[in-house]
């Protein structure tokens, strides 16, 4: 493995924009939406008050419940970034660096997904790289590597400097096998109790990871 710092590219910046976004664009889109979708949901309302007297009666209420629900949908919907990572992309933007690292990957550990897990966070992976490290990758952009090969034995990954969002990924090479599937309980016992975070660089026993998802299979029969 080998890490090197770059200056961000144009489409780079332009993905850590759309990540971050600004006060102003949150409020025009904010207030867009507000107005689509207030507007759009009280106009058969308006109609219906000159047939149903009760419309009429309570369109004060009609309004601002259809405002409230409008304002939540676009909370849980408007991308945002978690809370953490907020400063460190501010700092990103105006740094415009980006760190490459460079991994050289010989086998692969994939972890199966919660088949009730309601917030899929995509698949995950353990990497056993070439001087022993184990690289655990996770996350939805995963999905879109795997239709072009993922895993591969060279993978490149760009990840903003004081951040580390993701902005590149890059895999190359000949295909590496998925030599086991282990399950999301299976991850519990290693040298973390809880999930690696995406990009994580461990030091584990990537034999042992193998084992547990052999007995974890035993188990299941």
């Amino acid at each position: 493995m080998r890490t090197q710092t770059r200056a961000i590219t144009d489409h780079e910046a332009a993905l850590l924009r759309t990540m971050l976004g600004s006060r102003k664009e949150a409020i025009e889109s904010g207030l867009m939406f507000l107005l689509l979708a207030f507007g759009g949901s009280l106009l058969p309302f308006l109609f219906l008050r000159h047939t149903v007297p009760w419309f009429a009666e309570h369109l004060g209420i009609i309004a601002v419940t259809f405002a409230g629900c409008s304002a939540y949908a676009l909370w849980r919907h408007h991308p945002r970034l978690p809370a953490p990572h907020v400063d460190a992309a501010r700092k990103d933007r105006e740094l415009r660096l980006v760190e490459d690292s460079h991994y050289e990957i010989v086998e692969a550990v994939l972890v199966e997904d919660h088949e009730d897990d309601e917030d899929d966070e995509g698949p995950s992976y353990y990497l056993k790289l070439t001087d022993g490290q184990v690289l655990f990758l996770q996350g939805q952009y995963l999905i879109a590597a795997e239709e072009e090969g993922f895993p591969r034995a060279q993978l490149r990954i760009g990840r903003a400097k004081e951040s580390h969002l993701l902005l590149s990924f890059h895999c190359d090479g000949p295909r590496v096998p998925v030599t086991e599937h282990l399950a999301p309980s299976g991850i519990e016992g290693s040298d973390t109790e809880r999930t690696p975070e995406d990009g994580s660089l461990l030091q584990l026993d990537f034999e042992d990871l193998k084992r547990r998802a052999l007995a974890m299979k035993e188990i299941q029969r």
